[in-house]
């Protein structure tokens, strides 16, 4: 028997075909684009979600007979809504977790006692501009008969009946976290009927089969199952072992996520907290805006050139580990309060490239002083992402965090999503052990005396 999973990221779709050893049988991406427009607006067709993830799962699929296939399991971004009529079928652009248009609600709703810990005691994060209740509002002049994110929409799709889990629901401010439910103060507030969201039903659980349709359009049967996904930062934490409290896990791309196990809530907390896949956990996480994002902008400002090679930049980066002292940088451009300094007539873009590097891992362990300084507790480190392949980004993480796991896997949602499945079906018994069957990873070991050095620097950037 065989699992598919299903990763619906901001830009791509990815399948995997794995077996019950945790082999990799097939593999399959497809891109699509957001729709950007003035005011803050950040778009995607919803279609194209259904398009893509039927795609990609046939070509996953075509080889083996598709009695097989035991089931699909979907891990999806979060906080990115559409509004669709009874059957499904999208009102209008679903508007992404990035998407800012709706601002001028922040004011009305952050009123009187409705502070940052209000929201936060009632649904594990707080109100910001940018929160997905804003898009409830915008969308409510449709009349839908449901407003579905990402995950919901295709479970939708696929069996019939809009199926979420506490993950992918905590990211829409509407989830009451101590109940698991939708929070009825707050759907109060927003005048939404709690009939018109999707069912919670936990991660993990088996919600139907694939309707005649979906099964023909993938060249499945309607006996594969279909198991209820999450939000893509948990499935990474189910893919790569973050399962216990103390676990962390650093996800590095463009934005750097930093991830944390614990079995309690702090609502004087300034981190974001969601259930976690596993019972009476919880997920707390922060970010790093502009984790790689920060390079990213050395690469293209500073060198003019965004081609140039990752490996020359990271070779002349490794010669300037441990020596550039007095030079530093705040990344922290997505507030616009990114800054530079101890630049002398000798600093060339690559000690610059360097100090962004190092800044972000700075911001990082700041991130992680704060879980430890709100009662959490730090037992290890599991680093999966684009900084997981460079070896500058492993010496400094390892210099200025410690010991790490690096996992070599690249789509670690997609794994622990097949894990989700699995444990559905019974193919393995509990997440730990097919975690450990579906993924790898080795030790990152610190320098003593690199480490020795950042402590150093560390402190002189926390001043």
């Amino acid at each position: 028997m065989y699992i598919c999973a299903v990763d619906v990221g901001t830009t791509a779709v990815k399948s995997i075909l794995v077996d019950k050893s945790g082999n990799k049988l097939a593999y399959f991406s497809a891109n699509y684009p957001l729709i950007t427009a003035s005011g803050g607006i950040v778009e995607q067709d919803a279609c194209k979600w259904k398009e893509l993830v039927i795609q990609t799962v046939r070509e996953c699929t075509g080889s083996i007979a598709p009695k097989e296939v035991a089931c699909i399991c979907i891990s999806a971004q979060g906080g990115s809504l559409v509004p669709v009529d009874e059957k499904g079928d999208p009102l209008a652009y679903a508007a992404t977790w990035m998407d800012k248009r709706n601002k001028a609600f922040f004011s009305e709703f952050s009123q009187g006692e409705r502070d940052d810990r209000w929201f936060h005691s009632r649904t594990g994060r707080r109100l910001s501009p940018g929160s997905c209740i804003g898009n409830f509002l915008e969308f409510k002049k449709y009349e839908p008969a449901h407003y579905l994110t990402t995950l919901e929409y295709l479970n939708m799709q696929l069996t019939g009946i809009p199926i979420t889990d506490p993950t992918s629901a905590a990211m829409t401010g509407m989830l009451d976290i101590h109940s698991s439910g939708w929070q009825n103060e707050i759907l109060e507030l927003c005048g939404i009927r709690e009939s018109a969201l999707p069912e919670i039903m936990p991660t993990g659980t088996v919600i139907g089969n694939l309707t005649p349709e979906a099964a023909e359009a993938m060249g499945l049967t309607t006996n594969t199952k279909v198991v209820n996904g999450g939000h893509d930062q948990y499935c990474a934490a189910a893919g790569a072992n973050v399962l216990e409290a103390g676990d962390i896990l650093l996800s590095t791309g463009t934005a750097w996520v930093i991830f944390g196990a614990t079995r309690f809530l702090n609502h004087d907390s300034i981190l974001s907290v969601g259930p976690h896949v596993c019972p009476n956990m919880y997920g707390v996480f922060s970010s790093v805006p502009t984790g790689g994002a920060a390079l990213d902008w050395v690469r293209n400002k500073l060198f003019g050139d965004s081609q140039l090679s990752f490996d020359v930049l990271d070779n002349e980066v490794m010669k300037r580990i441990g020596i550039n002292e007095n030079i530093f940088l705040r990344p922290n451009f997505s507030n616009g309060k990114a800054s530079i300094e101890g630049l002398d007539l000798h600093s060339d873009a690559y000690d610059i490239a360097l100090a962004a590097m190092e800044g972000v891992v700075f911001e990082v362990r700041r991130i992680m002083e704060r879980f430890v300084a709100e009662g959490h507790i730090v037992q290890s480190v599991k680093l999966i992402g684009g900084a997981s392949k460079a070896a500058p980004w492993q010496k400094l993480i390892c210099s200025i965090i410690g010991d790490v796991q690096l996992f070599h896997d690249t789509d670690i949602a997609c794994l622990g999503a097949a894990a989700l499945g699995g444990v559905a079906v019974g193919i393995w018994s509990d997440l730990k052990e097919a975690s450990k069957i579906l993924s790898s990873s080795e030790l990152l070991a610190r320098d003593t005396i690199e480490s020795e050095y950042y402590e150093k620097k560390y402190l002189r950037y926390s001043k």
